[in-house]
């Protein structure tokens, strides 16, 4: 079992003042930074929380959300080669905590509510 490498969380970690411009914006700019991915962590370091992982067997879904990010995402797939992983992506503006989100119900089937 590897464990994931432990997060400095320095000011570079977070972008400044990210919750006070993002309250301050009207709903069509909020949509707008979703859908360019624009959350509050930065690449500063590689970050990804266990509950934005929802496993199906070898692969592994996660999105880039609040709490993951993209080196996050490629820590996962250097350390574990014998798992596929796989960044999803769909419309939500508070992205985070797929396993919530996200249910593989059975082969086939995936049950979605991206509004909770």
């Amino acid at each position: 079992m590897k464990a994931g490498p432990k997060p400095r969380l320095t000011e570079r970690t977070h972008k400044k003042d990210w919750h006070k411009i993002w309250q301050q914006l009207s709903d069509k700019e909020r949509w707008k930074k979703a859908e360019e991915i624009d959350w509050i962590i930065t690449e500063n370091e590689p970050l990804f929380d266990a509950s934005d992982v929802v496993r199906c067997g070898m692969d592994l879904f996660l999105e880039y959300s609040m709490v993951t990010n993209d080196g996050g995402i490629c820590w996962l797939r250097a350390h574990f080669p014998n798992h596929r992983v796989y960044k999803i992506r769909y419309k939500e503006l508070q992205a985070w905590h797929k396993g919530s989100t996200l249910v593989l119900a059975r082969p086939e089937l995936v049950v979605c509510d991206p509004a909770t």
